[in-house]
């Protein structure tokens, strides 16, 4: 077989339909891949060599109908990236990244990131396609601004394994998380590891998530709806909470909640509830017109003081107040 030389460029020059790239053998023999601004479907894998480099902005979108894998080998995929698959998977084999500005697509199939990244500026998926997120061990990271998450349109979406979404802009360009209304099961965690830009999230009814750590974000929380947390929330010492008349809902199912304010006064009323014990780790203050709930379950105080604004209530059913966790 004949190779192209050391140092030389092959583009694919129209939206072909592809089996198996296999770069694999491409290591101090250099080569750069250029799609251009074609849109190739690709039914089989995807093997980067050591010594690639990709260029193009057309979209790389993999159509296959079993399992497909993609090995990086530490290169950045210029091109955007979907997942079509019914019925099957796309595998990473390794950290996956995306140019700073490109969107990840899922619309049908799995995308199995196993203990791997997956870095890019916007992930989507929402639409009504049976689709999975198998986030295993691994990670998604959205580096972009504007809208950096969307799964609005949930149905048909499930997710398994350690569901985290890091947001890890650190301008002040406003930013949208868009979590749509998963069950327990199914809901994500989100990290806020910084900036100082204006974030819209959790801001529309009945969007849930499972826990929230904002330790490092110091912009502005804008306005939520009537929203649920499933797992932990912290709040960050430099960040500014919006106040809302919408009650958010700490309403794990079991194990433990825990919620650290970081003297964050809370300026939007909150419900207690389901079987997870909700327990302070420093004391929460809540705004002078807000109201607390605990619906059922347990709220454990752990020492602390919560300070509610009008009123502490309880509903009809089992629930228990712990002073001394």
């Amino acid at each position: 077989a004949t190779y192209p030389a050391s140092g030389s460029t092959t583009t694919i020059n129209a939206n072909y339909n592809i089996g198996t790239i296999d770069m694999s053998l491409r290591t101090s023999n250099t080569m750069t891949l250029a799609t251009g601004t074609t849109n190739p479907s690709i039914y089989g894998n995807w093997i980067n060599g050591t010594g690639i480099t990709l260029s193009g902005t057309g979209r790389i979108s993999y159509f296959g109908r079993t399992t497909q894998t993609i090995t990086s080998s530490a290169k950045t995929f210029t091109q955007p990236f979907s997942v079509s698959s019914p019925s099957g998977s796309v595998v990473l084999q390794d950290a996956f990244t995306t140019s700073s500005t490109l969107a990840t697509n899922l619309n049908y199939g799995t995308l199995d990131l196993q203990s791997y990244t997956l870095t890019t500026s916007l992930f989507a998926s929402s639409n009504s396609n049976t689709r999975t997120i198998a986030f295993g061990t691994g990670q998604i990271s959205c580096t972009g601004t504007g809208t950096v998450w969307d799964t609005g349109t949930v149905t048909g979406l499930t997710t398994t394994g350690t569901q985290v979404v890091n947001v890890t802009s650190f301008g002040s360009t406003a930013i949208t998380v868009n979590t749509g209304a998963l069950s327990e099961a199914d809901s994500i965690s989100y990290n806020f590891t910084g900036g100082t830009y204006a974030l819209t999230f959790l801001n529309l009814t009945n969007q849930t998530v499972k826990g929230i750590d904002f330790t490092g974000f110091a912009g502005t929380l804008g306005v939520i709806a009537s929203c649920t947390v499933y797992g932990n929330i912290k709040f960050s010492t430099g960040m500014t909470l919006t106040a809302s008349n919408s009650q958010m809902g700490i309403s794990g199912s079991s194990g433990i909640q825990q919620i650290t304010t970081n003297a964050k006064t809370i300026d939007f009323p909150l419900g207690f509830g389901n079987g997870a014990i909700k327990q302070l780790q420093d004391a929460l203050t809540m705004g002078s017109t807000r109201t607390a709930q605990l619906g059922s379950g347990t709220l454990d105080l752990n020492g602390f003081t919560l300070t509610v604004g009008t009123s502490f209530t309880t509903a009809a059913g089992t629930k228990n107040l712990t002073f001394n966790g």
